[in-house]
């Protein structure tokens, strides 16, 4: 998102949503600068981890606010992503310069650069064991690396504008992807093959994520609208708010909606059975109010910030 000169990345807690800590100040400041686009927590909440428009990664302490290390490196000013690996050790970082780095916290060392990509990079993340790293690009495609050698394992090619994001499944076996293309795609890691095309949207989408069972997909999309999409048919099973939306008084969403997650631990249903028994257990009305409810207490308020154009927009 695009805060301007003064944004900063907040840490809240409680139902009410109470600020405990802000981290801002001329780090996050200077020619170039428009604001944050990621901010993540380390697995033990410890520190945050910020990727900035003025080309910089920083980690921050939690306790006091401080910033504890700026990683400095790539040649770009976007610094569109930064995540931290599964065992804390890491950082990738993913730049429009078209390269993602990788980060080793102990020593402040930056130890790799991961180059082939043809557009600039909008994520990259780790497999849950770190050994890979999954990157999405401008250039239309998303690759796999190898996270020591630096090495690209595959690459996703299928989209025909931009790769917006590109995620994991919870067991590591699938990667979604998101595009500018107006769709999203579920691929197989082993043979980077399309197994499923995820199309009805009326603008980008720019994010999607997979149930932990693998059973549905949820979008978010600059048309304003959420869907939630059943993996095994790529059809649409509900869609959160309406197409263009610029009446409040709905309560839906009035811009483009940025992100949605699903609720940690939700039920889904019976999703996981198959069809007949799942329908004998669990009547259609009440799965399908099931995952609307669910799916509304995850996607949940998105923030003016998130939710609005930037003011001065880079695609």
């Amino acid at each position: 998102g695009d805060g301007g000169p003064g944004a900063c990345a907040s840490a809240a807690v409680g139902l009410a949503g109470d600020c405990v800590q802000t981290f801002q100040g001329a780090e996050h400041r200077g020619p170039g600068a428009r604001g944050l686009y990621s901010a993540v927590f380390s697995s033990d909440s410890m520190r945050i981890l910020t990727a900035s428009a003025d080309g910089v990664a920083r980690l921050w302490s939690v306790a006091d606010g401080s910033c504890e290390w700026a990683l400095r490196g790539h040649d770009d000013v976007y610094m569109r992503a930064a995540s931290f690996s599964p065992t804390g050790t890491h950082i990738v970082t993913a730049s429009a310069d078209m390269t993602a780095k990788l980060w080793r916290i102990e020593d402040h060392a930056m130890t790799r650069t991961f180059t082939g990509h043809t557009g600039w990079l909008n994520t990259a993340v780790f497999t849950r064991d770190g050994t890979l790293i999954l990157t999405s690009s401008a250039d239309c495609t998303a690759r796999l690396w190898h996270a020591s050698t630096g090495k690209c394992m595959g690459t996703f090619r299928g989209h025909s504008h931009y790769v917006r994001s590109a995620v994991f499944s919870s067991n590591d076996s699938h990667v979604l992807t998101c595009s500018s293309d107006w769709s999203a795609k579920l691929w197989s890691v082993g043979l980077c093959i399309c197994r499923q095309t995820f199309s009805g949207h009326d603008f980008w989408v720019n994010s999607a994520v997979l149930s932990p069972d693998l059973a549905f997909v949820l979008t978010a999309s600059r048309d304003h609208t959420v869907k939630l999409w059943r993996v095994s048919t790529g059809s649409c099973e509900w869609t959160l708010g309406s197409v263009w939306n610029e009446d409040p008084s709905e309560g839906a969403h009035v811009d483009f909606v940025s992100s949605a997650v699903f609720v940690p631990g939700a039920s889904w249903g019976g999703s996981d059975l198959p069809d007949d028994v799942a329908e004998e257990k669990t009547p259609k009305r009440q799965r399908r109010r099931t995952i609307t409810q669910e799916v509304l207490a995850a996607t949940g308020h998105i923030c003016a910030l998130l939710c609005s154009p930037p003011t001065t927009p880079r695609s």
